[in-house]
């Protein structure tokens, strides 16, 4: 890339990684073909630094282990608010990188947002990045309503297709195949995976090649009860996305039950928790606890999850607000 090297990452607090007088926080973090390490970070457009009021996200490489970086160069559109979530990086060596753009618009009574998703990829280890050919949305009974796609995941599966599993807020997973490493998508359509309006993970396992999805795996009643972000559950597919089974529990808050596959008979339709919590009076004797946030990296045979961690007691009030790390097993899955 062009440009000095010098130091990248600061950590100890916000903002985690500086660049040339840039300050930004570090997302995505991946070992490249090469054996450079490729880093993916993201700069605040406001001071309010959210979705809606926007991100840009740049690329830097290491070859050194992380001792020093590259001069950042700019993925997304300049000025243009973005959520890049998670690269990966192809068998053809394309780096491929998921998006989201928030679009708000004002109105007298509130501010609505539609949100869809593309792919920003790179063939040359990121020094120039081209976008997706299709905004992936969702759209409603014969096209006469759309829904908002949010906070993409892309996998590559074992004979080279890519899949997207984005989030809604209508009870189930959003999916999308790519037959061209991420140049033009499939019409978006909703899985069979019950979930709430909560991020998702996709991941390949490295011992078979199957495919591991980590998601809240959340029934519409409990959903109602405020539990909608309560549950983490994985399930595992043998051929490429088209069917999940081996589900399990792998973690969940007090006065839910570790189950296997929830099928939700009742048709996809619009639901958004109000709170966080349930409400008091419906929190367990224990407490109430949120896991949510997924991301799963193999080491070898050990999977290591990153996630989100946030209690309540009974009452309501706040206990911990955290990320937490545990490691298991592959065979776990």
């Amino acid at each position: 890339m062009a440009g000095e090297r010098g130091p990248m990452c600061t950590g100890g607090g916000k903002p985690v990684c500086t660049g040339p007088d840039r300050p930004g926080y570090a997302s995505s973090m991946i070992r490249l073909a090469s054996g450079a390490i490729g880093l993916k970070f993201d700069d605040c457009l406001t001071p309010q630094c959210g979705l809606s009021s926007g991100f840009s996200s740049y690329f830097t490489e290491s070859i050194d282990e992380g001792n020093t970086w590259s001069a950042p160069v700019q993925i997304t559109r300049p000025g243009t608010p973005a959520n890049a979530t998670w690269m990966i990086q192809t068998h053809t060596g394309r780096i491929v990188l998921a998006n989201e753009y928030a679009f708000v618009t004002p109105s007298t009574a509130r501010h609505s947002t539609m949100n869809l998703c593309t792919v920003f990829y790179s063939d040359d280890e990121g020094k120039s990045w081209g976008e997706s050919s299709e905004s992936l949305f969702l759209f409603g009974g014969a096209g006469s309503r759309i829904h908002s796609t949010e906070v993409p995941c892309v996998v590559e599966t074992a004979n080279g297709r890519l899949l997207m599993f984005m989030r809604t807020e209508l009870q189930r997973l959003a999916q999308s195949y790519s037959d061209d490493d991420g140049e033009h998508w499939s019409e978006v359509e909703l899985n069979g995976l019950v979930a709430s309006h909560s991020e998702v993970w996709l991941a390949r396992l490295p011992s078979t090649d199957d495919l591991l999805c980590v998601w809240n795996q959340v029934s519409g009643e409990e959903m109602a009860r405020g539990y909608y972000r309560a549950r983490l559950s994985s399930a595992i597919s043998h051929n490429g996305g088209e069917k999940w089974e081996r589900f399990r529990t792998i973690m969940q808050s007090p006065g839910m039950q570790a189950v296997g596959r929830i099928d939700d008979h009742a048709p996809p339709g619009f639901f958004r928790s109000g709170s966080a919590s349930p409400p008091v009076g419906q929190i367990h004797e224990d407490g109430f606890r949120s896991v949510r946030a997924p991301r799963v990296v193999f080491v070898g045979d050990i999977a290591y999850m990153v996630y989100h961690d946030r209690g309540f007691d009974q009452q309501g009030e706040p206990t911990h607000h955290t990320w937490k790390l545990c490691a298991m097993p592959g065979s776990f899955f």
